[in-house]
């Protein structure tokens, strides 16, 4: 029995890959040591390497990359989200490079080698400090973010993809059949139900009381303003799913390096929206969001970023909608991870900054 999971990471393995997949021409890895690599909030584990190449390799290649895996399929939605993009051909500067992907049925397990970009970069914020709102990214920081997130949203626009992403993906919690809408819905009845029950003895009744109210109108939200453009590929991208600020590498220098956005363990399809209120909602109380119209001025950001990319079909009016839209679906993801035992602080202030978005931003009037 081998004692570690990537046995099978040998500097042969690494060699007839690199080679497989015209990253190599000449040379070959003489060496790989690993050391663990411990990433605060992250679900996965990860081991950082350190190749040494033959002194005639060509092309050179990093002496120093990250492994990336996790048991199971758990991880294969990432590595159809990177074959995806190899498939057509998308070198998208805003998604973390990565060298190889696949699974491996012997080990059982899913893997990603990518960049170490440790030195080079820091996460904007750990998941501690965001589901405790202490630290919030300058808007420097959070408009070069939005731009990476609109170059990954835009390169992905395309019918071509959604096509060939639409049997990996699918469409979130969504869905694009009555049928599969109709189950998911009968689910979140049984969380909520069950949220309700667990919290109703100190969560105030009058916000109990909205959310159930506003449940029974996602049917009637999500026939009018989704499922056509879910069952044509309309007006939706290819979405991370798991959009915060902790999944943006942003360089630690000012010498123009990129933002990269990684962790596409939850990529699906959806508007783009769905996106955007992970990172600018959850999280963020209604003052932070207006401070200086905050909110208004990073979604305008956002919005001519991806115009920038080509896209030509989608209105900010649009944008704005579909945000109004996600805020009133969002707060039931919100409910579920009380459910699935997350700490308080992470689904209560989520919940909260949810709830005052579907205040101030009217989301009420959606449900008339």
């Amino acid at each position: 029995m081998h004692s570690s999971p990537l046995h099978f990471v040998t500097p042969e393995w690494l060699t007839t890959e690199f080679y497989r997949s015209g990253l190599l021409q000449q040379g070959r890895v003489i060496q790989a040591c690993h050391t663990p690599l411990s990433v605060p909030d992250s679900s996965a584990t990860l081991q950082r390497f350190q190749l040494l190449y033959s002194v005639n390799t060509r092309p050179i290649l990093p002496e120093q990359v990250v492994m990336k895996y996790r048991p199971g399929h758990s991880g294969m939605t990432e590595v159809a989200l990177f074959q995806l993009l190899q498939t057509h051909a998308i070198q998208c500067p805003a998604v973390i490079p990565a060298q190889l992907w696949g699974y491996r049925p012997t080990e059982g397990l899913s893997y990603l080698l990518m960049d170490d970009l440790t030195h080079s970069h820091v996460v904007l914020t750990t998941q501690q400090e965001a589901c405790l709102m202490e630290q919030t990214p300058t808007d420097t920081q959070a408009c070069a973010a939005l731009e990476a997130l609109a170059c990954f949203h835009g390169a992905c626009w395309r019918q071509d993809v959604l096509k060939d992403a639409s049997p990996v993906f699918g469409r979130g919690c969504f869905w694009d059949r009555e049928q599969q809408f109709a189950t998911n819905l009968s689910i979140r009845q049984q969380e909520f139900d069950a949220f309700q029950q667990a919290v109703q003895s100190w969560f105030p009744a009058e916000l109990l009381q909205q959310l159930a109210t506003i449940l029974p109108h996602l049917p009637t939200l999500w026939r009018n303003h989704l499922q056509t453009r879910l069952t044509n590929l309309q007006q939706v991208t290819v979405v991370n799913g798991d959009c915060y600020f902790r999944h943006f590498f942003y360089p630690n220098t000012d010498d123009n390096r990129p933002v990269y956005l990684f962790d596409f363990d939850q990529a699906t399809i959806q508007t783009p929206a769905y996106d955007l209120v992970q990172l600018l909602v959850s999280y963020w109380m209604p003052e932070t969001r207006s401070q200086d119209q905050r909110e208004k001025r990073l979604l305008q950001h956002y919005h001519a970023a991806l115009i920038d990319t080509g896209v030509n079909n989608y209105s900010f009016e649009q944008l704005m909608d579909d945000y109004r839209l996600m805020v009133i679906f969002q707060l039931f993801a919100a409910i579920k991870e009380q459910i699935r035992g997350c700490a308080k602080p992470l689904w209560l202030n989520r919940l909260m900054c949810l709830l005052g978005a579907f205040e101030d931003l009217d989301c009420q009037q959606l449900l008339s």
